[in-house]
């Protein structure tokens, strides 16, 4: 009889079987999809780890367009009123050093997961990246590719 419990459990730590981060992810894009419509998977791709981006900051863009924008000022007053020019072309000096400074001083950080995924959605092939939070709870972002 305790030979058989042995084995029994044996049998049963063998079959158990925790999931990947892929698989995890995979999981979460299912349920995620299964509620928006009539959803049959095609197949999953390129899964990796997702960062934070520069360009997704709102400080650094401002300071770009800022920068583009007091660009196009100089220009514009360039031979007509040179003072006004150098006035935006020494604030745009100014925005380059913040801009500099923010570069020099990012660092991506681990934002979760992201996986590529082909299916069909209500009839209509689609192939999107979808963002996982870092738990693998949810989608928290979907990008069309």
């Amino acid at each position: 009889m305790g030979k058989i419990i042995v084995l029994t459990l044996i049998f049963l730590a063998g079959c158990s079987h925790e999931l990947s981060n892929e698989e995890k992810a995979e999981r979460v894009v299912n349920n995620f999809l299964r509620v928006h419509g009539k959803y049959e998977p095609i197949k999953f791709e390129s899964f990796d780890s997702s960062y934070t981006s520069l360009s997704k900051n709102e400080d650094y863009n401002l300071i770009l367009s800022t920068i583009a924008s007091y660009h196009d000022s100089s220009l514009k007053y360039a031979g007509n009123d040179n003072q006004k020019a150098d006035s935006f072309y020494a604030l745009s000096t100014q925005l380059h050093r913040q801009r500099d400074s923010i570069e020099k001083s990012f660092h991506p950080e681990s934002n979760g997961w992201l996986i590529i995924h082909s299916f069909k959605l209500d009839g209509q092939t689609w192939q999107d990246t979808f963002f996982i939070d870092p738990g693998f709870t949810k989608v928290i972002g979907v990008k069309g590719t």
